[in-house]
Order: C-alpha cells, then sequence, then structure tokens
C-alpha cells in the first residue's frame, strides 16, 4: 500500500506567489468591468475560486501546500498566456480561441461564457497544468493526487455560494438562461466538473508519461478535441428543437 505522507515546509505557509496571482485576477476583473470586456465573468468567477484554493491552503487540508500552490499559479498563468496571445492576434489553443471571440461578440449570454472559460481551463489547460509536476513516483503520484482530488471537493463545495454571487451581480441573465435552457447551466457546471474529477488526472498523467513529443501531442490534440466537443453544449441553441434552431441561427452563429 502506498503510504501518504504530509509535506512539512515550516511553520508559515509561503503563499507569496499565489497571493500576487489572486491579486491579479482581481484587478483583472475591475479591468474588464471597467472597459466593457465580457471576460469579466470569467474572471470574476475565477478569482473567486482561486481565492476560495488559498483560504484552504491556509487551513491546512492540502497534502504537498508547495506544490498545490505551484499548481494554482502555473494553471492561471495558462490562462494570462492564452489572453495575451490572442490579443496580439497570435495564435492560442482552439477553446481558448472559442472564448475570446465569443466575448466579442453580442450574443453570447453571461452564463455561456463563463462555461466556456471553465471548458478552456479546466478540460484542456488542466492537464498541462499538472504534468510538469508529476512523476511515476508511487508515493509521489499518491500525494498529489489526493491534493488534485481536493481541489476538485473545494469546487464543488464552492458551487451554491458561487451561483449566489453570479446571481447578485448578473441577475436578469441568469434567470432568462434559466428559463430558456431548462437549467442548462447546472447541467455544463456538472459535467466539466465530472470531467475533472473522471478525466484530467487520467490525461495529465497520460502527458507526464509521453516518451516522445509526437505522444504528447497525440494527448494534448485529444485534450483540445473534448473541449471543443463541450463547446456545442455550451451553446443554449443547441438544446432547442431543431425547426427554432434554424430559426435562431439567422441571427445568433454558433460559437
Amino acid at each position: 500500500m502506498v503510504q501518504i505522507a504530509a509535506v512539512v515546509t515550516g511553520n508559515a505557509v509561503d503563499l507569496t506567489t499565489l497571493d500576487a496571482m489572486v491579486e491579479r485576477l482581481r484587478l483583472t476583473a475591475e479591468r474588464c468591468k471597467a472597459r466593457g470586456d465580457r471576460r469579466e465573468v470569467f474572471i470574476f468567477a475565477y478569482h473567486y475560486l482561486t481565492n476560495r484554493l488559498r483560504e484552504n491552503l491556509l487551513a491546512g487540508r492540502f497534502v504537498d501546500v508547495p506544490w498545490t500552490r505551484d499548481l494554482a499559479v502555473r494553471f492561471a498563468d495558462l490562462y494570462f498566456d492564452a489572453e495575451a496571445a490572442f490579443d496580439r492576434g497570435e495564435t492560442c489553443s482552439l477553446p481558448w480561441h472559442r472564448f475570446f471571440v465569443a466575448c466579442t461578440a453580442k450574443h453570447a449570454t453571461a452564463l455561456e461564457l463563463l462555461m466556456l472559460g471553465m471548458n478552456a481551463h479546466i478540460v484542456y489547460d488542466l492537464p498541462l497544468a499538472l504534468e510538469p509536476g508529476l512523476t511515476l513516483d508511487p508515493a509521489t503520484l499518491a500525494r498529489r493526487q489526493f491534493d488534485h482530488d481536493l481541489v476538485n471537493e473545494i469546487l464543488e463545495e464552492a458551487i451554491d455560494p458561487f451561483q449566489e454571487m453570479l446571481a447578485r451581480n448578473y441577475g436578469r441573465w441568469i434567470a432568462a438562461v434559466d428559463w430558456l435552457a431548462w437549467r442548462v447551466d447546472e447541467w455544463a457546471i456538472d459535467q466539466i466538473l465530472r470531467a475533472t474529477r473522471n478525466q484530467v488526472w487520467r490525461h495529465a498523467v497520460a502527458l507526464a508519461a509521453s516518451e516522445t513529443r509526437e505522444s504528447r501531442e497525440v494527448v494534448r490534440s485529444h485534450l483540445e478535441t473534448i473541449a471543443l466537443r463541450n463547446v456545442v453544449k455550451i451553446d443554449l441553441v443547441s438544446h432547442v428543437p431543431r425547426p427554432v434552431q434554424r430559426l435562431l441561427r439567422a441571427f445568433r452563429p454558433a460559437f
């Protein structure tokens, strides 16, 4: 049986780099709001959830605090790298490209934008963020999988208060979407979290175990394919009867 031992880092938990990232997310959300940038809803959510992770690190819930801290910072860097590439007119991954383009359109709802961002970041980015910190040593993998699974639990614990915060900030949009799409927002959140529980860790291990650049690219391409399939499901028009879809597509193109 693999023994899981806590990584002792001293009395103080050094979260300096994570604190800086939480503040960067907060300032980014404020700037988006000030200029009417529709990325705001995702950044708002991301700041909230990253801060919840920070609180749980301070509460001593994680086995390997330095690894989880570094993972959170590396994870956020992937978003900012994709954003910077898109803003410079350079290539970013297709799931992020779909999100950024949707943010410039007028027809996407706040919840669709949130789901598109969560999909790109969790389904596509998270295995890539996990990969550098994984080894094939069983004890290390066991510790880190425990902390990865705990992150999923914290996300689930945050859903109810998070939805309340969304309702306060984007209430009229959420009410309309819930009525028109039969609670598709909750379905989409559940699907993304389910993917995190059931797929992300396995995909990250597959990336770390890849022996060649070509085999790693096979895994990365698979992540992109899964995330792009989710984009279709997140589009609310795809959930209405086909005759209605054809009418709506005249006014609202697919993502």
